[in-house]
């Protein structure tokens, strides 16, 4: 289950940050 929050928060951080 943690891996799949971090995933989610992965995928934030790479909305914001983008990862060309």
């Amino acid at each position: 289950m943690r891996h799949r929050i971090s995933q989610k928060f992965n995928t934030q951080k790479v909305l914001k940050m983008p990862a060309d």
